[in-house]
């Protein structure tokens, strides 16, 4: 959810919230334990991982024209958890084994910075058009983000209901301090604009993204990540509007490719086709004549990994959102 309007014609400002990421994974597997010194069978073993929780981001941003150049920034608190969980249970047929619980449990959250900066150059003028290529960079750097956690080893009965209950704490701490090191990432890239005074036009966009996730430390320790990068282009198409409804509609599509973040063996490469539309919504309130809403529409197929990946998925994602605007404070003509 984001809402931003403009507090003169060059100054504008904008606020909002919105996720981060989200964990939401729960995972079994059996299998053959062995002795890591002589390498022969011990017993078999059910392990199950489980995780919840998410980060969310609200944020306060604004921007200013100085003629070509526009230069804006926003200030957000990033916050949230993560709870990770993994239980174990030793399979044997004359020794009874105690199961095993180990609980890590962060509560994070931080101020956060982002920055960019715009210049737009006119590539040709006319009466009745005109296109420009505008030239972007945005991104933030390094930020330190407060954590606590609390971290559980335990032993556990099932109960009759399914759930777990505790027989004894091996080891436990709360609110153990630390900080998670969240990495710099760095966008750069342009967009061909065209435009006509009959409302008809086209743009075409190019963004190289760059994320050191080499640097991101969680109670410093690093994880299973690394630097990645992301090409991206896309395009937009606005025919010349008219009685008929579909010309008054934009039409977009895009591809991306690049490598994940995610490293579990080696690198994974990631690829994707977008496409969309931006649907108008007619207002025939005279009550409101200055309202007018946009559902945008979006499909997405990815692919990340190959068939020498241990990780390889394919992804179908299909998004809608809706595009409020107004005019307010307009000054009256007539009483």
């Amino acid at each position: 959810m984001q809402v931003g309007f403009p507090l003169n014609k060059k100054w504008g400002l904008s606020f909002g919230l919105r996720p981060v990421s989200r964990i939401n994974y729960k995972i079994s597997r059996v299998e053959q334990l062995t002795d890591p010194i002589t390498g022969k069978s011990i017993d078999s073993a059910v392990t199950g991982f489980e995780g919840n929780g998410g980060a969310f981001l609200p944020t306060i941003g604004t921007g200013y024209s100085f003629g070509n150049l526009s230069i804006g920034g926003s200030i957000g608190y990033l916050f949230g958890r993560k709870e990770v969980t993994t239980k174990r249970a030793l399979l044997n047929d004359t020794v009874n084994y105690q199961s095993a619980n180990y609980i890590n449990r962060a509560f994070f959250g931080g101020v956060f910075f982002n920055a960019g900066a715009q210049y737009a150059i006119t590539l040709k003028k006319d009466k009745d058009k005109e296109t420009l290529i505008r030239l972007g960079v945005s991104g933030n750097l390094e930020q330190e983000i407060r954590a606590t956690r609390d971290v559980v080893r335990e032993t556990f009965i099932t109960n009759a209901n399914g759930g777990t209950q505790r027989l004894d704490s091996v080891y436990e701490t709360s609110e153990e301090s630390g900080k998670m090191i969240y990495p710099a990432t760095y966008t750069m890239g342009f967009v061909i604009d065209h435009k006509e005074t009959t409302g008809r036009g086209w743009l075409v966009g190019v963004d190289y993204v760059i994320g050191k996730w080499n640097d991101y430390r969680y109670f410093n320790e690093a994880d299973a990540v690394q630097d990645n990068n992301q090409l991206r282009i896309g395009g937009q198409i606005r025919p010349k509007p008219s009685t008929n409804y579909f010309s008054n509609v934009a039409y977009r599509a895009g591809f991306f490719v690049g490598t994940d973040y995610i490293k579990i063996d080696k690198e994974l490469p990631q690829y994707g086709l977008t496409f969309g539309i931006s649907l108008p919504i007619g207002n025939y309130s005279r009550l409101s004549p200055g309202q007018f809403t946009m559902v945008n529409l979006g499909f997405e197929y990815s692919s990340r990994g190959k068939n020498d990946n241990l990780l390889k998925e394919n992804l179908f994602r299909v998004s809608a959102g809706l595009n409020f605007s107004d005019l307010w404070f307009n000054k009256r003509r007539y009483d």
